[in-house]
Formats: structure tokens, sequence, C-alpha cells
């Protein structure tokens, strides 16, 4: 039943073309009368496909459409129309366009292939893989390519397992076929298996030392495996092969400031939003840096700039919040910790910073414990850490719950002490936090104090 409108598209079509047929020979005399059709059937297509290849999409319609006037069975001029509409981004004409050929032609490979890729494009998953389901079955299987398709729907879909199947059966076909390295490589990525992903980009950059994508996809490889020194080098790599990526350059400066080199992970961020002044996550990167460097008025001129190019871009509402609150602006950084919230109810970040102004503001007008514990009990729930422990202490406290403060406040300290990465900077708050708790006083925040939970550099991994 899935394909039963493709189906009865096909039947009316046919329907269609036993009416046409019995008016085709008047209509072909009637033609023939007119001087402008002294063009043959061949001469108007092979003019279509010429146009499509000049860019010239309304030529190439006006002469397809002109062709099946002439000769309505002749599938490859409906592929070709498809492809005309296709390239305007008219997906839905373009489909039935596929759809016509292939009722003509069940064994048109290539319109199987381009309704395939439409559908894909359409988010049409189930349709799409069909498609390339008797692209395979048709071709005994020797098109690589459709192999490839299918596995980026796969992919789409989380079926992993699926995708590196067909990707490795691409390559089985073509040893040489560089995008199916690239594309299993990108799933094994997604999988976590980085030297897979590792191994796969470095097999298709052998094969074209040109493939800009395999450096970069490469380097983010690199990148999340915390090897920043060859994630820059590959970035470096790709930024030879083209130096006018943006999005090459902000990856770069993300990789610089992971280690520690804000100068020039300033200037990539900065390289990046020249290139292209609409690229949201780049001037919250570069907001990190002015955040980290204490020059607050330039982050949250960057963070502000991010949202509103990305009105729903909670990384960055979140940074800016954090901005305000440093600076002691408490009522504007509720305001983008409640947009966060509203934007992704599961962001545990923004609720974990809210209650810690609810608890912890010294405008006694902006706390509120009751609502504090409500909001840290649940980033607690959607990510458990140490620095969410530490905000439920002092909404305990903020609620005179001294003694579950205490015991809340050394459970986030031994969760600290515990953690791969030592932060001794977080460590001395948490036992400062705990003797106030001890003493029977709840913790009162100050402008100018350097976010607890090293939020900055975390929205900047993610972007």
């Amino acid at each position: 039943m899935k394909n039963m409108a493709r189906i009865l598209s096909g039947l009316s079509f046919l329907i269609g073309l036993s009416f046409l047929n019995g008016c085709q020979a008047i209509q072909k005399a009637h033609l023939s009368e007119d001087p402008s059709t002294k063009m043959s059937v061949t001469e108007r297509y092979n003019r279509g496909r010429s146009f499509i290849e000049s860019e010239l999409y309304d030529s190439a319609i006006e002469d397809f459409n002109e062709t099946l006037k002439l000769d309505p069975y002749f599938a490859p001029a409906h592929n070709s129309l498809g492809v005309a509409w296709k390239k305007k981004e008219n997906y839905e004409l373009a489909i039935a366009e596929f759809g016509k050929a292939i009722v003509l032609d069940p064994g048109f490979i290539e319109a199987y292939n381009n309704r395939g890729v439409t559908s894909y494009i359409m988010n049409d998953y189930d349709n799409a893989v069909e498609d390339f389901n008797v692209i395979i079955q048709q071709t005994n299987p020797i098109l690589a390519s459709a192999y490839n398709s299918r596995g980026i729907i796969w992919k789409n879909k989380g079926d992993y397992e699926k995708a590196i199947s067909d990707y490795t059966k691409a390559i089985e076909i073509n040893p040489g076929y560089v995008v199916a390295y690239n594309s299993r490589g990108i799933a094994f990525r997604e999988q976590r298996q980085y030297p897979k992903a590792i191994e796969d980009f470095s097999s298709s950059i052998k094969i074209n030392y040109y493939n800009e994508d395999a450096f970069i996809n490469r380097g983010m490889t690199y990148f999340l495996m915390a090897d920043y020194d060859k994630a820059i080098n590959d970035y470096n790599k790709a930024l030879k092969l083209n130096s006018h990526n943006p999005e090459t350059f902000s990856s770069r400066g993300v990789a610089w400031f992971k280690k520690g080199d804000l100068k020039n992970s300033w200037q990539d961020f900065s390289h990046a939003v020249k290139m292209n002044p609409n690229l949201a996550k780049a001037y919250n990167s570069r907001g990190i840096i002015s955040f980290t460097l204490k020059k607050y008025d330039q982050a949250i001129q960057d963070f502000s700039k991010a949202v509103e190019i990305d009105p729903r871009y909670t990384n960055a509402y979140n940074n800016r919040g954090i901005t305000w609150r440093n600076i002691g602006e408490y009522q504007k950084a509720i305001a983008d910790y409640t947009r966060t919230m509203e934007i992704n109810p599961r962001d545990p970040e923004a609720y974990n910073s809210l209650a810690w102004i609810l608890s912890t503001c010294p405008d006694p007008t902006a706390r509120d414990g009751k609502r504090a514990l409500q909001l840290s009990t649940r980033a607690i729930l959607l990510r458990p850490d140490s620095f969410k422990l530490d905000t439920l202490a002092a909404a305990y406290a903020e609620t005179g719950n001294f003694q579950e403060a205490v015991s809340t406040q050394e459970k986030s300290i031994l969760l600290m002490s515990k953690s791969k990465v030592q932060n001794a900077k977080a460590m001395n708050e948490f036992h400062k936090h705990l003797q106030s708790y001890k003493a029977g006083k709840p913790w009162r925040d100050t402008p100018e104090r350097m976010v607890k939970n090293d939020s900055g550099q975390r929205a900047a991994e993610s972007q």
C-alpha cells in the first residue's frame, strides 16, 4: 500500500496516453503544418539537455514539453523534464515526471535513481529506499552509487548497520569510490568507531588527495578523539584546497580554542564571519573567547548576533545568559535561560543555570528557592554531574534545608574528585559552598564570578 499513490498516478498517466494515442495522427498532421515544429523529436530533446547543462532550466522545460507533444511515449524526455523541475526545486513535479518515465520504461534505471534522490531530498526515505532497491535488483548489482545512496538513507533513518553494509557493498563494487569511503567514515564516526572512521577518510584521501571533504571529516574525527594537533593539520590541508570555506575556518577555530590558543581561534572565527556573516555558530564561538578574556561587552555583542541570525540557537542564549549573570544583569540572564527552556525543554544547562540564579542571586526579589529546587532536580534528571549537584545544594540552602545542602554538596565534591578531568578552581568553589552551608548560610553569587561549569568550553565544543 506504501506506493499506492504512485501506482494510481501511473495508471492515470497510461489512460491519458491511450486517449492521446487516438488523437496522435491528427495531432502530428496539425503540428507538421506549424513551422516551429520543424525540429525533430531528437533535436528538440537534445537541445533541452543542452539547456540543462547551461542552467537554462525554463528553456529546457519548454523544449521537453514540446518534445512530449510530438511523442508522449518518449520516456527520456519525461526523465529530463523531471531533472529540470528538480533543478528548479519543484520536487513534486519532478517526482511526477520521473514516475511517468518509469511507467513507460520500467527498466529505466536513471529515472529510478533520479526519483530516489528527489524523494530523499523531500525526506521521503521509504520511497527513496524502494527506488534504490529496484536499481540494485535490476543492475545485478553493478551500480555502486545506488548502494551509497541507499546507505545514506539508512543512516538518516538511524539504521547504521544497514548503512555501513551498503557503503561496504558500494566499495566492493568500486574500490575507488571516494564518496562511499567518506559516507562509511561518517557512519563509523557517528557510531564512535573513530579508528575505523579515520581509516576510511584516509583511504578516500589516498585515492584522491584533492578531496577537501575527506580532510575535513578526518579533522572532525581527530577533534572528537581530542587529538587537536592532527585535527588542525587536516583543517590546514583542507583550507589549502579551498581557502574560501567558512565552516572549515570555524572548525579549526574550535580546535585552536581547545588547545588554549585564543589568538588563532579568534582569527579563525573572525575569518569565518567575514566570509559568511550568517554563520551563527562562529559568532557564538567568538563570543566564548571574549567571555574567557572577560571582555563581556564583546561577548554579549557576538551572542546577540548569533541569536539574531538563528532565533532558536539555545547555546547562544545560554552563553549570553551566563555573561549577563557575570556582570550582574540577573533579570536579563533569567530571560535568556527561560527562552532556552521554551525552545528546548530538555536543555539541562538552562535549568541548572536558572536554578543557580534563583538560589544565589544577591537581589532577594529574584530568588525563589522552591522553584530553584524543582529546576535543579530536573537538570540532574536530564544530565547528572557534580556541577548540577552543586546547584541542587544551593537550592536546598536557599529553602533553609541545610542538612540536605551539606549532604548534597559533599556528594558533589566526591563526584568531582572522581572525575577524569580535574577542575581545581571548581573544587575550591565547592568547598567554599560547603563551609557556608555548614555555617547555616545560603550562598550568594557575585558579579564577575567565572562560570563554574566551564559552559563556555562545552558550548564551543558543540557549537
